[in-house]
């Protein structure tokens, strides 16, 4: 057997070898469900608590959307990554020390905002999905602004602000980043806090969340656990 044959049998074997090592996931993918006729699904998050404006926006969002259908009838979905808690600035202003006090999405100021995402809900163009309690980490947010200025502001705003005014760091809400490089959460902490979202999203959407995406696309194994 030349040297050629022999490199090209162990390639051939080693390949095999990984075939076989990998060959449940190989065949998990390939029975993956796919979707016969093409859907049309838009993704978007940091709806909730957040600017009032919200609230025309997703009106507006609501009748496009309507208005684009399938032959079946079925119109096109977005997605609403669901924020539910902000600073409440009002009141953060006025505490000494400086304390983190929330503002809930289920709060009366934020009603026509939960009306619009409901009224899309019902015709079936929103499909919420949990985002998080909040778009940031309270205690990181708080140790932040007791030296930064600019977050202290944001904080501290009598109109709910947008979170993609905070710096980047500060907007992951499953690590502390309240200085950098960022730190892990405990795991104990971690457990209360996914709790109290998942309790607080069926509260106000009378259902479990089915879909959880992390905010800035970040968490851990322990957030994924609990």
């Amino acid at each position: 057997m030349t040297a050629l044959a022999v490199l090209l049998a162990l390639i051939v074997l080693l390949w095999t070898c990984v075939v076989l090592a990998f060959i449940r996931p190989l065949a998990a993918r390939w029975r993956e469900p796919v979707l016969r006729w093409p859907v049309l699904i838009l993704e978007s998050d940091d709806w909730g608590s957040g600017p009032l404006a919200q609230s025309a926006a997703l009106a507006r969002l609501h009748d496009l959307l309507a208005a684009i259908r399938d032959r079946t009838g079925r119109p096109a979905v977005m997605t609403l990554g669901v924020v539910m808690e902000v600073p409440d600035g009002g009141r953060i202003a006025d505490s000494d020390p400086l304390a983190y006090l929330p503002l809930s999405l289920a709060d009366a100021r934020f009603g026509p905002v939960r009306d619009a995402m409901q009224a899309g809900i019902q015709t079936g163009v929103f499909a919420p999905q949990l985002h998080g309690q909040c778009h940031y980490w309270p205690p990181a947010l708080i140790a932040a602004a007791r030296h930064d200025a600019a977050v202290r502001e944001w904080m501290t705003r009598d109109e709910p602000a947008s979170t993609e005014q905070l710096p980047s760091a500060l907007q992951s809400r499953w690590v502390d980043a309240s200085v950098l490089p960022s730190r892990p959460l405990s795991p104990d902490v971690i457990q209360q806090a996914v709790m109290t979202e998942a309790a607080a999203y069926r509260a106000l959407f009378e259902q479990p969340a089915r879909v959880a995406v992390a905010t800035t696309f970040v968490w851990t194994e322990a957030v994924e656990a609990a």
